[in-house]
Protein backbone atom coordinates (compact mmCIF):
# COMPACT_ATOMS: atom_id res chain seq x y z
CA UNK A 1 0.00 0.00 0.00
CA UNK A 2 1.00 3.34 -1.33
CA UNK A 3 0.31 6.08 1.56
CA UNK A 4 0.01 9.18 0.33
CA UNK A 5 -3.07 11.70 0.47
CA UNK A 6 -1.70 14.80 -1.19
CA UNK A 7 -3.00 15.17 -4.94
CA UNK A 8 0.06 17.06 -6.75
CA UNK A 9 0.82 17.41 -10.45
CA UNK A 10 3.92 15.31 -9.16
CA UNK A 11 1.93 12.85 -7.50
CA UNK A 12 1.01 10.03 -11.07
CA UNK A 13 4.58 10.46 -11.94
CA UNK A 14 5.84 9.19 -8.93
CA UNK A 15 3.16 6.78 -8.51
CA UNK A 16 4.05 5.03 -11.75
CA UNK A 17 7.08 5.12 -10.90
CA UNK A 18 6.46 3.11 -7.68
CA UNK A 19 4.68 0.70 -9.37
CA UNK A 20 7.50 -0.26 -11.56
CA UNK A 21 10.02 -1.06 -9.09
CA UNK A 22 7.42 -2.58 -6.94
CA UNK A 23 7.87 -5.71 -8.75
CA UNK A 24 5.95 -8.67 -7.37
CA UNK A 25 3.77 -6.49 -5.08
CA UNK A 26 0.18 -5.10 -5.83
CA UNK A 27 0.31 -1.34 -5.01
CA UNK A 28 -2.64 0.62 -4.05
CA UNK A 29 -2.77 4.31 -3.19
CA UNK A 30 -4.89 4.64 -0.36
CA UNK A 31 -6.73 8.04 -1.48
CA UNK A 32 -8.16 5.53 -4.48
CA UNK A 33 -10.44 3.26 -2.51
CA UNK A 34 -14.06 4.16 -3.69
CA UNK A 35 -15.25 1.57 -1.66
CA UNK A 36 -18.56 3.48 0.28
CA UNK A 37 -18.51 2.85 4.33
CA UNK A 38 -15.82 4.65 7.26
CA UNK A 39 -13.00 5.70 5.14
CA UNK A 40 -10.70 4.92 8.49
CA UNK A 41 -11.82 1.05 8.63
CA UNK A 42 -11.02 0.84 5.14
CA UNK A 43 -7.40 2.23 5.55
CA UNK A 44 -6.98 -0.35 8.56
CA UNK A 45 -7.90 -3.33 6.37
CA UNK A 46 -5.38 -2.37 4.02
CA UNK A 47 -2.62 -1.56 5.88
CA UNK A 48 -2.95 -4.83 7.87
CA UNK A 49 -3.18 -6.71 4.78
CA UNK A 50 -0.44 -4.81 3.12
CA UNK A 51 3.30 -6.82 3.83
CA UNK A 52 4.95 -3.26 3.42
CA UNK A 53 3.88 0.59 3.39
CA UNK A 54 5.46 3.21 1.26
CA UNK A 55 4.72 6.51 2.82
CA UNK A 56 5.91 9.56 0.78
CA UNK A 57 6.48 12.56 3.39
CA UNK A 58 6.60 15.00 1.10
CA UNK A 59 3.74 16.97 2.25
CA UNK A 60 3.95 15.97 5.92
CA UNK A 61 0.45 14.96 5.27
CA UNK A 62 -1.22 14.05 9.24
CA UNK A 63 -3.00 10.99 7.62
CA UNK A 64 0.05 9.54 6.48
CA UNK A 65 2.00 9.47 9.52
CA UNK A 66 -1.34 8.12 11.36
CA UNK A 67 -0.89 5.39 8.84
CA UNK A 68 2.33 4.88 9.52
CA UNK A 69 1.54 4.71 12.71
CA UNK A 70 -0.55 1.94 12.57
CA UNK A 71 1.26 0.14 10.57
CA UNK A 72 4.41 0.07 12.73
CA UNK A 73 2.10 -0.88 15.59
CA UNK A 74 1.61 -3.82 13.45
CA UNK A 75 5.45 -4.41 12.60
CA UNK A 76 4.69 -3.94 8.79
CA UNK A 77 8.01 -2.39 7.08
CA UNK A 78 7.61 0.72 6.16
CA UNK A 79 9.58 2.23 3.21
CA UNK A 80 9.70 6.35 3.04
CA UNK A 81 10.67 8.76 0.63
CA UNK A 82 10.24 12.40 0.18
CA UNK A 83 11.19 15.01 -2.42
CA UNK A 84 14.53 16.81 -1.65
CA UNK A 85 12.83 20.12 -1.31
CA UNK A 86 11.38 19.06 2.08
CA UNK A 87 14.03 20.14 4.29
CA UNK A 88 14.00 18.28 7.52
CA UNK A 89 11.58 15.28 8.80
CA UNK A 90 10.08 15.33 12.02
CA UNK A 91 12.32 14.28 14.97
CA UNK A 92 11.36 11.16 15.76
CA UNK A 93 11.30 9.67 12.33
CA UNK A 94 15.35 10.80 11.44
CA UNK A 95 16.67 7.58 12.99
CA UNK A 96 14.60 6.02 9.78
CA UNK A 97 16.20 5.42 6.48
CA UNK A 98 14.27 8.22 3.87
CA UNK A 99 15.20 8.16 0.21
CA UNK A 100 15.33 11.67 -0.70
CA UNK A 101 14.11 11.95 -5.07
CA UNK A 102 14.31 14.59 -7.34
CA UNK A 103 11.18 14.31 -9.78
CA UNK A 104 13.43 15.34 -12.47
CA UNK A 105 15.10 12.17 -11.66
CA UNK A 106 12.63 9.63 -11.00
CA UNK A 107 14.73 6.85 -12.38
CA UNK A 108 16.94 7.42 -9.61
CA UNK A 109 13.63 7.13 -6.81
CA UNK A 110 12.75 3.86 -8.95
CA UNK A 111 16.33 1.76 -8.59
CA UNK A 112 16.16 2.89 -5.00
CA UNK A 113 13.00 1.66 -4.50
CA UNK A 114 13.76 -1.64 -6.32
CA UNK A 115 16.43 -1.99 -3.77
CA UNK A 116 14.24 -1.66 -1.28
CA UNK A 117 11.42 -3.66 -1.86
CA UNK A 118 13.54 -6.71 -2.52
CA UNK A 119 14.94 -6.36 0.89
CA UNK A 120 11.42 -6.38 2.55
CA UNK A 121 11.79 -9.50 4.13
CA UNK A 122 8.95 -12.47 4.27
CA UNK A 123 6.82 -12.89 7.10
CA UNK A 124 4.21 -14.41 8.03
CA UNK A 125 0.83 -13.02 7.06
CA UNK A 126 -1.38 -12.14 10.09
CA UNK A 127 -4.36 -11.53 8.08
CA UNK A 128 -5.76 -13.45 4.62
CA UNK A 129 -5.12 -11.95 1.61
CA UNK A 130 -7.73 -10.31 -0.11
CA UNK A 131 -9.24 -12.34 -3.51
Amino acid sequence: MFSCHATKDWLPMVQRTIEAAAQGFKCRLSVDNAAPGDIMDQVWQDIRRSEVILADLTTLNPNVFYEMGLAHALGKTIIMIKQKELVTLPFDLRRYKCFDYDVTKLDDLEAWLGRAFRAVPQRYNFDPRPS
